[in-house]
């Protein structure tokens, strides 16, 4: 170091605890927030400087660049390191979603988006709706969380599209975070109409290219809107004061690798660190956001009526412990409303959430079933590809002519129903009909999403049969008839959530039929009428159902009336795994108010060649679980050998 150079702090998008010392000609003064590139090893890196007076480290090097870019604003560096803290995972990880590769370089020329020659589709609002757009034009500009509940079709959109009305008016910025991708195409058309307009996009699917000109634009503050998965959470905005969460009640919203975060969660801190207002729109709310309006934390909203006038959809019961067909898994009373929408020229949709043609394919001999080598599943049988697969790790095998444990031949029988084997059955009923099957390895790309929904938007389909990825947040104005195969198949596990997941799953499917001119009709099929689930479904009775949950979360301290984080390990070595997990349970520190289950072995044991053991620590909401689990963690040195993974707020425990 010379007298004419100074030392600056460098966060890294690297897993490694602390900051990176690096020397700055005091000619050029550096500032916090710059972005920069250095040397790291034999790499060069893309960080940003966080401190004007480095950590001392010898043999320091000089910064490689100092980028041309407007600043890290304060507020979302107090995000990362806030995120970070949470998360328990080092502020170089949060950084590395913040600035994925190649994105920062020269300032990219002609940022600006291409503006439509498209006259504005402005909508009516209905009285509801007017009075929700009020309460939210009157909160922009600062820090809220408001709930937007309103029924499938009540016009939730339309009513956030008024607040991003008002907010480009004022030249803020807007972010509008959908679950999945394969839900922003109808969005974007539906903006495109109402505004004149495309917004930015930012998902998995968009090339380099794209995402390094969307970033530039964000940064630049030229981005007025931008809709995106939960990983455009962490763009460099400089003016975001709105924040929606449509869906917010969806699981996607949770990544379970690497960083392990809620998007919903999230999009409220950072809402709340750049005082903005965060919109949280939904059919079917989750129990810890409900609890949140009800002790006042959070605002609310009510659209209780579909904005055309149209009834829900009745819903119908079939038990299908009287279910005579053999080797059929279409009831006769949803056989014969197929026939009838057909006959009216009008669309049905089929949800069964499993894909493929079987769940499981066994020998019919020796009752040998075909199981994944790398995973604790089975391996699933998709029909016209004529292999069995892994849904976890992705292992492919062909159909073998004999049983590898008897070596009989001709004995393999497929065991269940996917959606495939649906599609075969509707084929048989209705043979005239255009049947589009909707799940993730059919449409394996958004390009593929796109176009099927545009062939069911002109009616080119007959009969849709999907997964979840027709579930939600689809508009069909044909879609009269939905039949539900499996209502009960999200019940099975222990999982807390699985009742609260499966009503939302089904109030959301429930609600594609009759969102236009036609009353909607919904079948049911389940083995077990009498559940309180059901009963609800058929009533429509969402807020007893969700009642008699938070009842039951209440009298065991559940979420949201006490707090949970898992903690799980997991190595190839299965017997020094085991050793270990048994000899960190016995460090566990003793709270009276804490209670640490397990361990265990996680209900999915095996994935991808690794062993997997559970932790579940359960507190009050009163007390943090990450100090309680730094504590633990600081007294046991695991193997290298053994990963662990933390998850504040696990949304599932497989």
């Amino acid at each position: 170091m010379t007298d004419t150079e100074i030392i600056v702090s460098v966060l890294l998008p690297v897993p490694l605890a602390g900051y990176f010392s690096y020397l700055v000609d005091s000619e050029n003064p550096p500032h916090i927030g710059q972005w920069v590139r250095v040397s790291f090893g034999s790499r060069l890196l893309d960080g940003v400087i966080v401190n004007l007076a480095g950590e001392g480290v010898s043999h320091m090097k000089p910064l490689e660049k100092i980028y041309q870019l407007p600043h890290l604003r304060p507020h979302l560096m107090d995000f990362i390191h806030w995120m970070a803290s949470y998360t328990m995972n080092p502020p170089g990880l949060v950084l590395k979603m913040l600035l994925p590769d190649k994105l920062l370089g020269d300032p990219l020329k002609h940022l600006d988006s291409p503006k439509l020659p498209t006259s504005p589709d402005i909508k009516a609002l209905t009285e509801n709706q007017k009075e929700a757009a009020h309460v939210l034009r009157t909160q922009l500009g600062t820090y809220h969380v408001t709930v937007l509940d309103g029924v499938t079709g009540s016009g939730k959109t339309e009513v956030y599209f008024d607040l991003i009305e008002a907010a480009m008016a004022q030249d803020f910025q807007t972010l509008v975070l959908l679950p999945e991708i394969a839900l922003s195409t109808q969005w974007i058309e539906r903006y495109t109409a109402r505004f004149g307009e495309r917004p930015c996009i930012w998902h998995s699917e968009i090339t380099p290219a794209q995402k390094r000109k969307v970033w530039h634009q964000v940064i630049h503050g030229q981005a007025r809107v931008v809709v995106g998965a939960r990983s455009s959470l962490f763009l460099p905005f400089p003016n975001l004061k709105v924040i929606i969460v449509d869906e917010e009640h969806d699981p996607s919203y949770k990544q379970e690798d690497g960083v392990i975060y809620n998007g919903r969660d999230m999009a409220i801190v950072r809402g709340k660190l750049e005082g903005a207002l965060v919109v949280l729109a939904s059919a079917t709310p989750c129990l810890e956001t409900m609890e949140n309006v009800h002790s006042k934390r959070y605002g609310y909203l009510s659209l209780p009526h579909r904005f055309n006038l149209n009834q829900l959809p009745s819903v119908k019961l079939i038990d299908m412990r009287g279910h005579k067909g053999r080797g059929s898994w279409i009831s006769a009373p949803l056989r014969e409303a197929l026939l009838e929408t057909f006959a009216a020229g009008e669309q049905s949709l089929l949800f069964l959430n499993r894909r493929g043609y079987a769940p499981v394919t066994l020998c019919s001999s020796c009752g040998h079933r075909f199981a994944c080598p790398d995973c604790a599943a089975w391996l699933v049988k998709h029909k016209h590809v004529e292999h069995i697969q892994c849904h976890h790790c992705g292992y492919t095998a062909p159909v073998p002519k004999a049983c590898p444990s008897c070596h009989e031949e001709d004995t393999l029988l497929p065991c269940g129903p996917g959606v495939e084997r649906i599609s075969d059955e509707v084929q048989a009923l209705l043979p005239n009909a255009r049947i589009l099957i909707m799940s993730s390895d059919k449409l394996t790309n958004l390009k593929a999403v796109e176009e099927a929904v545009a062939g069911i938007q002109k009616g080119e389909v007959d009969v849709i049969v999907g997964t979840q990825l027709i579930a939600k947040g689809h508009d069909f104005k044909g879609l009269s008839c939905v039949g539900i195969i499996d209502g009960d198949l999200g019940l099975v596990g222990g999982d807390l959530r699985s009742g609260e997941r499966t009503f939302q799953l089904l109030m959301q499917v429930a609600g594609r039929a009759g969102r236009h001119h036609t009353l909607g009709r919904v079948f049911l099929q389940t083995y077990d009428p009498t559940n309180p689930l059901m009963e609800a479904l058929v009533l429509s009775d969402r807020d007893a159902f969700m009642a008699a949950e938070m009842e039951q979360r209440k009298a065991f301290g559940w979420p949201p009336f006490g707090r949970l984080a898992s903690l799980i390990l997991s190595s190839k070595d299965e017997v020094l795994l085991e050793k270990c997990v048994k000899a960190l349970a016995r460090k566990a520190p003793i709270l009276e108010s804490v209670k640490v289950l397990g361990p265990a072995p996680a209900a999915l044991y095996k994935i991808r060649g690794k062993f997997r053991w559970r932790f579940l620590i359960k507190t009050p909401k009163s007390l943090t679980p990450q100090n309680y689990i730094n504590t633990w963690l600081s007294q046991f040195k695991l193997p290298r050998t053994i990963t662990c993974h933390v998850d504040i707020d696990p949304q599932s425990f497989f």
